[in-house]
């Protein structure tokens, strides 16, 4: 935006060197905002930023520093933190101001490790020097001495507007009320904060808490407000959240894929898409379930088919079963021959007697 040789450029929504979900602010898109404003002579910027890439910051602010403007202002409108201080901490000819109700944070920049303990130990010696570099740009735009800045960043220390003011790190306060400030906890715990004050934590158990919101709806002593209110008031805070969903949802549908479910398409359909949608975890319970009645269902017609089969043989003997024997050792086998060619010629079979003594 350039207006007056006056331009302005914002920061909002989560800092990441790549796109991922669509709603990140990456150095790329950032340095283009900025060079197409590249005659501007004062040059505002707008950040409202939970965080995020600890690079992307370093290369904000690097773009910042080296445009032309002549006069650089930074104001927070919501919450700057982490990475997301890089930026706001620029040299101190720059004006940083917060708007009333604004919050900043500092922590140490962390990370994941994952190898052999060499591995390990590169990876430390990288955020040691990231930290020292961050420290750097602190002590330079505060004034404060570096075990102070530690100190703070071991707290994963929160300041409300005037404390910034009061510690450097900001010029002044904008006495015009900061829009809600605040962060999904969803997206807190993917950033790894451990210390974020529970009021500033955005909840979906009765709507999206915003507690330094005087028009939101109080439920239970807990202001919420509903998705209509949150995107006319909050649209890009909406646009975080919505896509903190969608990857939500592609991560559960993955996960599901990834599930071995042979002859159960319609379970597994079901658990993606039905009214009451699972997890992975959820369906494979479903599917062992599912197992233990196909097995007790199987067990039991085996069952039924052995009783049947058992049953069906004996009628087919009862004919033999039926044939008496003689006390008479002598005539004892012809006439049982005797009696059992009569009892089969008395099931129909066709043949004569003689016949049937030459057969046996």
């Amino acid at each position: 935006m350039l207006a007056n040789d006056t331009a302005e450029v914002r920061i909002y929504g989560e800092m990441a060197s790549s796109k991922w979900w669509g709603d990140e602010v990456t150095p790329k898109e950032f340095a283009e905002e900025l060079d197409k404003v590249k005659d501007a002579k004062t040059l505002n910027v707008y950040i409202d930023t939970p965080g995020g890439d600890v690079f992307a910051g370093f290369a904000m602010r690097s773009e910042l520093v080296k445009h032309k403007a002549s006069e650089k202002n930074v104001y927070i409108t919501g919450l700057c933190a982490s990475a997301g201080t890089l930026p706001m901490c620029m040299p101190k000819e720059v004006n940083v101001q917060m708007y009333k109700g604004s919050m900043m944070m500092i922590h140490y920049p962390s990370t994941w490790a994952y190898g052999t303990a060499s591995e390990i130990t590169k990876r430390v010696q990288t955020l040691e020097s990231i930290t020292e570099s961050v420290l750097d740009i602190y002590k330079t735009r505060t004034g404060l001495d570096i075990q102070t800045l530690k100190d703070y960043m071991e707290a994963e220390s929160y300041f409300t507007a005037e404390q910034a003011v009061e510690l450097g790190f900001a010029n002044a306060v904008v006495e015009e009320e900061a829009q809600a400030v605040g962060m999904h906890a969803d997206v807190a715990q993917m950033l790894g904060y451990k210390h974020v004050p529970k009021e500033l934590l955005y909840t979906d158990d009765d709507g999206v808490n915003i507690t330094n919101n005087a028009e939101t709806k109080t439920n239970g002593g807990v202001k919420t407000m509903t998705l209509e209110e949150l995107r006319a008031q909050e649209p890009q805070l909406c646009e975080q959240l919505i896509a903190e969903g969608v990857k939500n949802e592609n991560a559960r549908l993955q996960a599901l894929d990834e599930v071995y479910a042979p002859d159960s398409g319609d379970l597994v359909m079901q658990a993606k898409y039905g009214e009451q949608r699972m997890t992975a975890a959820d369906l494979c319970v479903q599917l062992n379930k599912a197992q233990k009645e196909k097995m007790a269902a199987d067990k039991a017609n085996a069952a039924a088919m052995g009783t049947a089969h058992i049953e069906n043989r004996a009628k087919e003997t009862e004919v033999i079963q039926n044939v008496g024997q003689s006390n008479d050792e002598k005539t004892g086998d012809n006439q049982g021959i005797e009696m059992l060619i009569g009892a089969l010629n008395k099931k129909g079979v066709n043949n004569n007697a003689e016949n049937s003594r030459k057969f046996i």
